[in-house]
């Protein structure tokens, strides 16, 4: 397999919400391609090349990898703030092209459906970041498998950011349950490729967190810095994906700088664009 690295941008000083209308059916089983091939749209760059990305798994498909390109993507969360509107809206403002898009909710909640639609209406790939349920049991196995049916209800290709990883995680807990949720995940929605995340600042402490290149299609990384700490954040990128990236594709699952020198005490947005692009 291609070891792969995407960069996906998850500004924190750009979390806009919104999202592109939609009337799609579910029971396509053709190719990914065909669905950006059905959505209205003149954008050559949405015609998926060398993506394997399948509705339904093949027979012959013994290892599912969401996709394999040599190139690299840029992605946004822009459901936290309702400024910017629809994806459309939001690329039309900022000149952007964005591949993936990025929506949070807590295990147990609803399967995000107007995300995923306004996402595939849009030739996007949804990308869903499941935290931990915000009361009651941490390590949950009925409300896990209650999520990962409502995944079943569209056969969409998707990211599942997982569980992100903290080093007080109890190790042994831990990578059961995101090694059970993989399977339940699979069962119920075969085209839901995981995502094992970490902070940039315990990559170190998270490594005996790991579940095993089997249980995680893709590693991800958290970073969140400023422009004085540039070389801290290359660095940081550098050692995750030398430790990972012979078993996983490795994306950069959020990054935001903030735009607050602490040199003059006050708010430049110039330093932390320059930083990002």
């Amino acid at each position: 397999m291609k070891k792969l690295f995407l960069l996906y941008i998850f500004a924190a000083s750009a979390m806009f919400t919104g999202g592109c209308s939609a009337n799609m059916s579910n029971e396509s089983k053709t190719m990914a391609a065909d669905v950006a091939a059905a959505v209205p749209t003149d954008k050559q760059e949405l015609e998926f090349t060398r993506f394997s990305l399948f509705y339904e798994k093949p027979e012959n498909f013994e290892q599912y990898s969401l996709l394999e390109t040599d190139e690299i993507y840029s992605g946004c969360s822009i459901y936290s703030n309702k400024s910017f509107g629809s994806i459309d809206e939001y690329e039309s403002k900022t000149g952007l092209n964005n591949k993936i898009y990025s929506y949070s909710i807590n295990l147990g909640q609803d399967y995000p459906e107007e995300f995923v639609l306004s996402c595939i209406a849009c030739g996007k790939i949804p990308n869903i970041i499941i935290c931990p349920p915000k009361e009651g049991e941490l390590f949950d196995k009925e409300m896990l498998k209650k999520t990962a049916e409502s995944f079943a209800a569209y056969k969409t290709p998707l990211f599942v950011q997982f569980y992100p990883v903290f080093p007080e995680y109890d190790r042994k807990e831990y990578i059961n349950f995101f090694r059970m949720a993989k399977k339940t995940f699979t069962a119920f929605s075969p085209n839901s490729a995981f995502v094992w995340n970490v902070p940039a600042e315990y990559i170190r402490e998270c490594t005996s967190l790991y579940p095993g290149a089997t249980y995680a299609d893709w590693v991800g990384i958290t970073l969140y810095t400023n422009p004085e700490q540039y070389y801290d954040a290359i660095t940081a990128v550098s050692d995750f994906y030398a430790e990972y990236a012979e078993n996983s594709p490795v994306m950069i699952s959020e990054f935001g700088v903030s735009h607050y020198s602490p040199k003059d005490n006050v708010y430049e947005t110039k330093e932390a664009a320059e930083f990002i692009s």
